[in-house]
């Protein structure tokens, strides 16, 4: 299990915490949180937008729409 699917697990709350530890007794191992739209849905609201060279650049953790820029892409380039 990731670090982001750890995090996304216990931020759950209430029936959303229930239906996860009865997904996790029924499907045991087959359970791949990451495919989940709850996790799609929190992982998308975990970007950020920044204003780079006069342009809005959205930076996620993980995957993202179009327009979204991995962080580890941004290591070592020049700045324009």
């Amino acid at each position: 299990m990731t670090d982001l699917e750890q995090q996304y697990i216990e931020s759950l709350q209430g029936k959303e915490k229930q239906a996860y530890e009865i997904a996790k007794d029924v499907l045991g191992c087959l359970l791949d949180v990451k495919n989940t739209n709850g996790y799609k849905a929190w992982i998308d609201s975990q970007t950020i937008t920044v204003k780079v060279g006069g342009n809005k650049v959205t930076i996620s953790p993980i995957g993202g729409g179009a327009g979204t820029v991995h962080v580890k892409s941004l290591i070592g380039r020049r700045p324009y």
